[in-house]
C-alpha cells in the first residue's frame, strides 16, 4: 500500500530522449510505405463490407417489420410458433439473482458484478523535433497516475517500475447471474434476452456480504449501496484497494421482438441469413423497436465510413512519408513536403473512399447507384448547356446592336 493521492493526479514523470538518424528513418519511411498499403487495404475493405452489412441488416429489419405478428403475454398461442412475434408486458422473477461467492441474493433479473482494484498506471506523450542532417530526436514523458481498474496492470513493464509496484489482482472475477424462472407473462426469459437488458438499480446489500468479503480480501469492508469496499476508506483510495461494484437488471415492464420457441423466445432469422431478436425496457410497440433499429443501423454506417476514411487517410500518408523523410535534409522543407503529403493523402482518399462505395453500392444497391448515376448524369448535361448558352448570348448580344 502507498499513501494516498488524489485520483488521477500525476504522481512522477520520467522522460526519455532517443535519437533517430537520416539513414534510419529511411529504413523506416521504407517499412512505413508497406504498413500504409496494407491499412489502405483494409480500410477499403472495410468500406465496401460496411455497405452490404448495412444493406443486409436494412433488409431484414424491414423484413421482420412486415412479418412481425403483436400477441399478447398472458397466453401462448402455439400457431404462433416458429413465427416473429412482438411481446410487452410486465416480467417476473421466481428466485431472486444469488451471488454464490458473497453468499447472498437481491430481486432482480440479472446481477452484474464489476470487481475493480486501486492501481498506478503508466501513460506516455511522445514530442518529436527535427535536428540538423534529416534525423529526428524523441522526447517520451512516462507520468504515472492511481485510478481504479478492472484488469491487471502489470507495474513491471512500466518504465520507471520503483515507486509504483501494483498488488497482485484479486482471484474473483467480474461476472453477470442471471435469475432462474424469470418470465414475460406466460413466456419465459432465456439468458440471451436477459443479457441484453442493461443493469440500472445499485441493490442494497445485506451485512453478511461484508463479513464473506473479508475473506477473499484479507481486510477491513465498507458497503455502501451497490458497492462492497476493501480498505482503510473509501474517500482515500490506496493502491491495493478493491471494489466490487453490483448492478441489477429490476423486475419491470420490457419488450421482446423474438421467434417464438414454444414458451419462449429464441433469434428469428431472415431470408438474407441475419438474426433478429429485439429487446427493450418499458412497453414499447414493434414499429418503434423496428424504427430505433433502422436508425442505430444507419449510424453505425455512417461511423464505419468516416473511421474507414480517416484510417485511409493515414494509410495513404505513410505510403508518403518517404517524400518528407528526404526533404528533412533541410527541415523546412521536409515541413513543406510533410504538409503536402498530407494534403495528397486527404485528395486520394476523397477520390478512392467514395469510389469504393459506389461501386459497393452497384453490387448491393444497384437501383439506387443506377438512379444516383443517372442524376449525376443529367445534373452535368444541364450545366454543360447552361455553359454554352452562356458562351452563345454575348455573341447574339453584339449582332442586335
Amino acid at each position: 500500500m502507498v499513501d494516498e493521492v488524489t485520483e488521477g493526479s500525476p504522481e512522477g514523470e520520467v522522460t526519455e530522449v532517443s535519437n533517430e538518424g537520416w539513414i534510419s528513418r529511411i529504413a523506416g519511411a521504407l517499412w512505413s510505405i508497406l504498413i500504409g498499403i496494407v491499412v489502405v487495404l483494409i480500410s477499403g475493405i472495410v468500406l465496401f463490407w460496411n455497405e452490404g452489412r448495412a444493406v443486409h441488416t436494412a433488409a431484414s429489419l424491414s423484413e421482420g417489420a412486415s412479418l412481425v405478428v403483436s400477441v399478447a403475454p398472458g397466453t401462448i398461442n402455439p400457431a404462433n410458433d416458429g413465427k416473429l412475434v412482438h411481446v410487452a408486458g410486465p416480467t417476473a422473477s421466481a428466485q431472486d439473482v444469488t451471488d454464490a461467492d458473497f453468499g447472498f441474493s437481491v430481486p432482480g433479473l440479472a446481477l452484474r458484478r464489476t470487481v475493480e482494484m486501486y492501481q498506478w498506471s503508466e501513460k506516455s506523450a511522445t514530442e518529436t523535433r527535427k535536428t540538423v542532417g534529416g534525423g529526428e530526436e524523441k522526447v517520451t514523458r512516462y507520468t504515472y497516475e492511481r485510478d481504479w481498474a478492472s484488469v491487471a496492470r502489470g507495474s513491471g513493464g512500466f518504465k520507471e517500475p520503483q515507486g509504483h509496484e501494483n498488488p497482485p489482482f484479486p482471484t474473483l472475477s467480474s461476472t453477470t447471474v442471471y435469475g432462474r424462472g424469470a418470465t414475460l407473462g406466460a413466456f419465459a426469459l432465456p439468458e440471451r434476452v436477459l443479457s441484453s437488458l442493461i443493469s440500472t438499480q445499485s441493490p442494497t446489500l445485506p451485512a453478511s456480504a461484508g463479513s464473506r468479503s473479508a475473506e477473499y480480501f484479507g481486510t477491513r469492508t465498507t458497503l455502501t449501496p451497490g458497492v462492497i469496499y476493501a480498505g482503510a476508506s473509501p474517500g482515500t483510495p490506496k493502491v491495493g484497494d478493491v471494489r466490487v461494484t453490483y448492478a441489477s437488471v429490476p423486475v419491470a415492464p420490457i419488450s421482446i421482438v423474438a421467434r417464438q420457441t414454444q414458451s419462449t423466445f429464441a433469434p428469428y432469422v431472415t431470408r438474407n441469413g441475419r438474426e433478429i431478436l429485439l429487446v427493450a425496457a418499458g412497453e414499447q410497440d414493434a414499429s418503434s423497436m423496428f424504427k430505433g433499429e433502422q436508425d442505430a443501423n444507419q449510424i453505425f454506417t455512417w461511423i464505419l465510413r468516416v473511421v474507414g476514411m480517416i484510417a485511409m487517410v493515414i494509410g495513404f500518408r505513410m505510403m508518403l512519408n518517404l517524400l518528407s523523410v528526404l526533404g528533412d535534409l533541410i527541415p523546412i522543407v521536409g515541413d513543406i513536403i510533410g504538409a503536402g503529403a498530407w494534403l495528397v493523402a486527404l485528395t486520394f482518399t476523397v477520390v478512392l473512399a467514395p469510389l469504393i462505395i459506389a461501386v459497393a453500392w452497384l453490387v448491393f444497391r444497384p437501383f439506387i447507384a443506377f438512379g444516383v448515376i443517372a442524376l449525376a448524369i443529367a445534373i452535368l448535361f444541364g450545366i454543360r448547356q447552361v455553359t454554352r448558352r452562356n458562351k452563345v448570348s454575348p455573341e447574339v448580344s453584339l449582332g442586335t446592336s
